[in-house]
C-alpha cells in the first residue's frame, strides 16, 4: 500500500481555483445564449479577473500567514500539508 504524499496549501489553493476557472470554461463557452460559436460575453473576463484576484489574495494572505494553512490542509481529505 502506498502512502498519501502530502501537498501543500498553495498548491491546494491553487488547485481549486484552477478547478473553478475550468468549469466555468466548460459552462460559458457552450452556451448559445452568450453568442455561441465559443464567444462569451465581456462581463465574463471581468468574472476571470476577479477570480484571479481572490486567487491572489488569498495566496498573499497564506502566506503571509494572516489565514490558519489548517483549513486549506483538511481539504482534499488528504493527509496533510506540506509545510
Amino acid at each position: 500500500r502506498r502512502e498519501a504524499t502530502p501537498i501543500s496549501a498553495h498548491c491546494r489553493v491553487a488547485a481549486a481555483f484552477l478547478l473553478c476557472a475550468l468549469a466555468s470554461h466548460a459552462v460559458a463557452f457552450p452556451i448559445p445564449a452568450f453568442g455561441g460559436a465559443y464567444s462569451v460575453p465581456r462581463a465574463y473576463s471581468f468574472y476571470l479577473f476577479s477570480l484571479y484576484a481572490a486567487f491572489l489574495t488569498i495566496s498573499v494572505l497564506l502566506e503571509a500567514g494572516a489565514l490558519p494553512k489548517g483549513w486549506v490542509c483538511s481539504l482534499g481529505g488528504g493527509s496533510g500539508c506540506l509545510t
